[in-house]
């Protein structure tokens, strides 16, 4: 898997996979065959990665396995000696491979 930093024409990419990865845990919602009908506003910060993380000393990187993005996550700093992880996230389907 190559990993690299996100960059803003990954966005479309990144809610996609955010959302799928959220969405398994959702036991009601499991029964939609929709994988991405979920409430898209509980998550501002994806709409704006590079100031939530990229300039505010975090990171956001993106994994890709044989051409599409398969992993996710990011990098909060919260203080001078904290962060915090976030939006760790891997495609069901690439899950339990040692993507994460």
């Amino acid at each position: 898997m190559l990993i690299r930093r996100y960059q803003a024409e990954d966005n479309e990419v990144v809610k996609a996979l955010h959302y799928a990865g959220i969405k398994q845990f959702d036991v009601e919602a499991n029964t939609d065959a929709d994988l991405f009908d979920v409430d898209t506003n509980i998550d501002a910060d994806l709409d704006d990665i590079e100031n939530v993380y990229l300039n505010n000393d975090g990171e956001f990187l993106i994994g890709i396995h044989e051409g599409k993005m398969v992993a996710m996550g990011a990098i909060k700093k919260l203080s001078t000696t904290r962060a915090e992880i976030k939006r760790m996230r891997v495609y069901p389907e690439y899950q339990r491979q040692g993507f994460g």
